[in-house]
């Protein structure tokens, strides 16, 4: 009969299994993990040495342009520091040595791995390291998600492309991990122990979980059950959809304004003769705005002429909403005898100084242009003091008229999206999605998601669990907390 963790040990100490015999058991477990895993780092030692000998150098690189899909990259050096932990074992044992990919042709047995060619050549490898290979040729790299996880000890994974689950007593890896991350590794099983050989360096969030779970889909539509087999089969799919997770978490996403431009931040001086004379040069750039509104904030002199006015430069169009009168393309201050210009584009920071010099020529000075990237922007504010809210702010949010209005808007918002196409979903609604078991898979990894960044808010975060909870009784979920309230519990 197995023992729970928290029954009395059958020793007859008096003590919990946990607290008494548990973990004596557990370490010849413990020891023989140890013994596999010192096994894989003088494998990987060894079929890296024959490989630099038999195949020289540049195999590595050449089988590192493969690993990317042959994709351009302006730095390989860092590429392949991002990739290492996972390439190595793929370079080692899944890439083959393929003459006409390579040059010059070697003497040796083509089509075959670097493990391969190894143990072919009859090169020593002791029992433990034979069965290594062996076991890691029969699999292929896959999403693991964490299903429970003791931290210092080791971890439940769950392959979420064939569904297998292992244990595995990995110390240094189970710290920082929590139910509901997803690890890209190979798993193997070596006698009765499993070990991971090659994890990617990075937690992939929950929220992307229903990419995997449709690449599980399309596999199901050709093959009726997820095998070992079947994976070593798609392996360049699995690694394909790997590396478009590790270009989305690491990338930073472009941004461009209104016309598709790149985003970067033009701040242009000039030095002018006359502030009276600039604005009337220039307001027309400002079209559909009559002069009098124009200058409803200026400053004038004691004659009525200007010295202060602020106006943006507009295009009457509606190329980018039909409510807006046009597009706003910068925005023009005159003060005095300086002039700055804003704009959020090169391009049309050129077009902005062409106009200056065709209307005002020599009496327009161009001083200097400071320009300013998203990052180095958004940098800066998060640098400045946080005076966003004052004391009477933080008083008129915690009123409990405010907070109930706050409240509402909330489990609100949260209602609304059980009926929102999602992109993450397919375009599938929440409520359509959880129809079928990928899909409220797919739903429950988007709240598990969102649950966690209610930490981070501590105004709104409350009333966020409140939202997410309400969606998970109305989809009948809740598979998450049910896993997390058991983990707890040991």
């Amino acid at each position: 009969m197995k023992v729970g963790r928290n029954d009395p040990c059958p020793c007859g100490s008096g003590k919990k299994y946990k607290k008494c015999c548990l973990n004596k058991e557990k370490q010849p477990e413990d020891l023989f993990y140890l013994r596999v895993s010192d096994a894989y780092d003088k494998v990987v030692d060894q079929l890296l040495d024959f490989s630099e000998k038999t195949l020289g150098p540049e195999a590595l690189s050449v089988a590192f342009v493969e690993f990317l899909f042959w994709s351009e990259l302006s730095d390989l050096r860092e590429a392949f520091q991002d990739h290492a932990p996972v390439f190595i074992p793929w370079f080692l044992f899944d890439w083959v040595y393929d003459p006409d990919d390579y040059v010059p042709e070697l003497d040796i047995t083509p089509y075959q791995t670097v493990a391969r060619i190894y143990t072919m050549s009859g090169e020593e490898l002791d029992s433990l390291g034979k069965k290594l290979i062996e076991a890691i040729e029969k699999k292929a790299f896959s999403f693991f998600e964490v299903i429970s996880s003791n931290p210092g000890t080791g971890f439940r994974l769950r392959d979420i492309l064939s569904g297998e689950e292992v244990y595995i007593p990995e110390k240094a890896g189970s710290e920082g991990t929590k139910p509901g991350d997803i690890l890209f590794a190979r798993v193997i099983k070596v006698d009765h122990v499993h070990i991971m050989i090659g994890c990617a360096p990075f937690i992939i969030p929950p929220r992307l979980k229903p990419a995997v779970i449709r690449l599980r889909q399309d596999i199901r539509r050709h093959r009726k059950t997820i095998s070992p087999d079947v994976l070593l089969e798609y392996q360049e799919e699995i690694r394909n959809l790997y590396l478009d997770i590790q270009e989305f978490l690491y990338t930073p996403p472009k941004l461009y304004n209104t016309d598709g431009e790149p985003l970067l931040f033009h701040t242009i001086h000039y030095e002018i003769d006359d502030p009276h004379d600039a604005f009337d040069a220039l307001q027309d750039l400002c079209p559909g705005v009559d002069r009098e509104k124009l200058l409803d904030s200026a400053t004038f002199d004691s004659t009525g002429r200007v010295l202060k006015a602020e106006f943006d430069w507009m295009r009457p169009d509606h190329s980018f909403s039909d409510t807006l009168e046009g597009t706003i393309l910068g925005n023009i201050t005159i003060d005095r005898r300086s002039m700055t210009v804003l704009v959020n584009s090169e391009a049309r920071a050129e077009t902005i100084k062409q106009e200056i010099e065709a209307r005002l020529g020599p009496r327009a000075r161009h001083k200097g242009t400071e320009i300013e990237s998203p990052d180095a922007m958004m940098q800066k504010e998060k640098s400045r003091p946080d005076n966003l809210y004052s004391d009477r702010d933080d008083e008129l949010i915690n009123l409990p008229e405010v907070r109930e209005q706050l409240r509402q808007m909330v489990l609100s918002r949260w209602e609304s999206w059980v009926n929102e196409k999602i992109p993450a979903l397919g375009g599938k609604t929440p409520r359509e999605a959880a129809k079928t078991p990928g899909g409220r898979e797919s739903v429950e990894a988007l709240l598990l998601d969102a649950e966690r960044s209610t930490g981070r808010d501590e105004e709104m975060g409350e009333f966020q669990r409140e939202g997410i909870e309400k969606v998970r009784k109305k989809l009948k979920l809740g598979k998450w907390r049910k896993n997390r309230d058991e983990q707890e519990k040991h």
